[in-house]
């Protein structure tokens, strides 16, 4: 049995007390997972891993070459500015790797012009790498899908911020000029135009904060984005 989110309910501590005949008889074999330690009646029944922050080293295990390599040490920069907010984690940094990874084989599957989706061209003349799927149109696409939800002036210092560091080992990777970022509107609509099927391969749930009393974001869904009443749309 596998449970995940353990240690979310704060507000009522002993939930979790209901476990303890089933850990005592060890009929079933138990995982479950908690950002938080358990107390020592839990602790006591189970065997305790502990999985400590990745380091920069364990995340280049998730691709190669200078491009990642900027960009993992780019996410751990981000992740200690104080001037932007505070709600990225590992995961929208690996979901941003799934992106990157999906269009490449997007335009492969069109182009069939690579046998590896991370293929690359090298120039021997100054061993700067090109890649030949990733753009920046595409890095800023995956920026806005993964580390969106924050004020415009801090987005664009995130993106600056990425660009940099990959412009330092990548001289030609730069950030277009004319750039215009695209609206949440407009982000949330490019997401629904995937097929399901090719959704689940990458893509992650898109999460919308309705900060209004009457939950009139949630109403403007259904002015253009989602079809009401409709095979397609389900409202729980």
């Amino acid at each position: 049995m596998f449970m995940d989110e353990a240690g979310l309910p704060d507000e009522k501590k002993m939930v979790l007390k209901v476990l303890h005949p089933y850990l005592d008889e060890c009929k079933v074999a138990f995982v479950t997972v908690s950002n938080k330690l358990f107390n020592a009646a839990n602790a006591n029944r189970t065997i305790c891993v502990f999985q400590l922050l990745p380091s920069e080293e364990d995340k280049l295990t998730l691709a190669f070459e200078k491009i990642i390599l900027a960009l993992c040490k780019t996410y751990r920069q981000v992740l200690s500015y104080d001037d932007i907010l505070k709600i990225f984690h590992d995961q929208d940094f690996i979901y941003m790797l799934r992106d990157l990874r999906f269009n490449i084989s997007t335009r492969n599957a069109t182009s069939n012009t690579h046998k590896d989706n991370w293929n690359l061209r090298r120039q021997e003349n100054n061993s700067n790498v090109i890649l030949s799927c990733i753009t920046p149109t595409s890095l800023i696409c995956a920026l806005e899908n993964n580390f969106n939800g924050i004020k415009k002036d801090q987005f664009d210092r995130l993106v600056q911020i990425f660009f940099t560091s990959v412009s330092e080992r990548i001289s030609s990777f730069n950030k277009p000029n004319d750039i215009k970022y695209r609206d949440p509107v407009s982000v949330l609509r490019d997401s629904m135009k995937l097929e399901s099927t090719r959704r689940r391969l990458y893509c992650r749930y898109n999460l919308i904060i309705d900060e209004s009393e009457d939950e009139s974001v949630a109403n403007l869904l259904f002015e253009g984005i989602l079809q009401p009443n409709s095979e397609n749309t389900t409202v729980f």
